[in-house]
């Protein structure tokens, strides 16, 4: 990588983790009250749910989302955080921990793609994001593959173009 392009990534970076700090700021009482109604919907699980992915150059990090889900079902709560990406909103620790960044390619589950795939392989260099253009497209693919579920190999092969074709510019041009 040359000079420049590291550079940029440098300041993204400071530039994400300020963003992602003054957003916590701002945002705390949000957080809170959903961490309180989550909790009053089940006092026994943890507000947080936690999972691996798989982060930039395939070194999995914990990713951090709001738990929308009891006994294997959403929850009403779940449902409107889901519809809105609220359950998103801790992954702004993420970035502060200097794992993710608010835009890059959205990090898949570890066992969704193979780590010899080209494409994959150059997503992987750059660091996942909350958003992107794959995630802007497929907004309600949890939706869309609840009603066809054999649309999923589909959807998920369409991200990863979407995330290769964005991605692959920033790191080789």
């Amino acid at each position: 990588m040359d000079k420049m392009k590291k550079y940029h990534f440098i300041l993204k970076d400071f530039f994400d983790r300020l963003a992602a700090l003054l957003s916590l700021l701002w945002f705390w009482p949000v957080l809170l009250i959903i961490a309180i109604l989550i909790k009053l919907n089940d006092k026994t699980k943890p507000v947080l749910f936690k999972q691996y992915r798989p982060g930039q150059y395939g070194k999995p990090f914990i990713i951090y989302k709001f738990r929308t889900m009891l006994n294997g079902k959403v929850t009403k709560i779940g449902e409107t955080l889901r519809k809105y990406k609220l359950d998103e909103l801790p992954q702004l620790f993420n970035i502060l921990k200097g794992d993710m960044w608010f835009c890059g390619p959205r990090p898949g589950l570890l066992d969704d793609y193979s780590y010899e795939d080209e494409k994959f392989k150059t997503v992987l260099n750059m660091k996942p994001g909350i958003t992107c253009l794959s995630t802007v497209k497929y907004r309600n693919d949890e939706y869309i593959l609840r009603k066809n579920p054999e649309l999923e190999p589909d959807i998920k092969s369409d991200k990863l173009n979407i995330n290769y074709w964005i991605t692959r510019p920033l790191l080789f041009f």
